[in-house]
């Protein structure tokens, strides 16, 4: 009828499996999900462990508490790891509503009769592209914006060249300047002139280039047969 006893403490033992769950999550950028992770020892006992977490490819960030923020378009994994024990997820991350355009060239100066191809892309709020089919508009009367975003210049001036996007209310812009081409026609005024001898008139001369536009010009002037005389000024 005697008893002996003997003190006897058991530890939890190291890590020998883990379960991250969920194993796959398809994520919009910009939107967030838990993942949660268990550890065992080799008998199933659960165990109470600080886990390391990892992002690959860049697809987002994950806090201590594995939390996962989605921010790249792209296929990736995240990664937990105790004691040496890995496991992994696999993450999609799909791009989300357009939020903002962005338009190449930032801006343009041309010759009338020239043009230049403007392109618009679209990005959603943590810069994934998305696919858009832009509404091209200029703000003043400059030439000709294709639907496709060509620029042809014809009017001197300055405006901003506009693309948006009907499915959503974003809009960009850029400023746009024509300047008149090489000098392509000269007009005197008047045009024709009767006067008598003793008179005198002055004669203006306008350039323009083959578009229409004024261009400043410094003329020379001079006459044909010996009727008078005429100053540097046109006089």
């Amino acid at each position: 009828d005697l008893t002996a006893g003997a003190q006897l403490t058991v530890v939890p033992g190291v890590v020998a499996q883990l379960e991250l769950t969920p194993e796959e999550a398809a994520l919009v950028a910009g939107t967030t999900h838990q993942f949660q992770v268990k550890a065992f020892n080799a008998q199933r006992s659960p165990l109470e462990v600080r886990p390391t977490w990892t992002v690959t490819n860049d697809v987002g960030t994950i806090d201590a508490s594995g939390l996962f923020t989605a921010t790249k378009a792209g296929g990736g994994e995240v990664g937990v790891t105790v004691e040496g024990t890995t496991a992994r997820a696999r993450v999609t991350v799909t791009a989300g509503e357009l939020a903002t355009l962005r338009l190449s060239p930032e801006r343009v100066v041309v010759q009338a009769g020239e043009e230049v191809q403007v392109q618009a892309s679209g990005h959603d709020a943590t810069g994934n592209l998305v696919p858009i089919a832009p509404t091209w508009r200029l703000t003043a009367n400059l030439g000709e914006l294709d639907p496709a975003g060509v620029f042809r210049a014809q009017h001197a001036g300055q405006g901003r060249i506009r693309a948006e996007v009907d499915t959503r209310p974003v809009v960009a812009e850029i400023p746009v300047e024509v300047v008149p081409a090489a000098l392509h026609r000269i007009e005197v005024q008047p045009q024709t002139l009767t006067l008598s001898a003793g008179e005198e008139l002055p004669f203006t001369a306008t350039g323009s280039d083959a578009f229409g536009n004024t261009i400043p010009i410094t003329p020379r002037w001079e006459l044909t047969a010996d009727l008078g005389t005429i100053s540097a000024t046109g006089t």
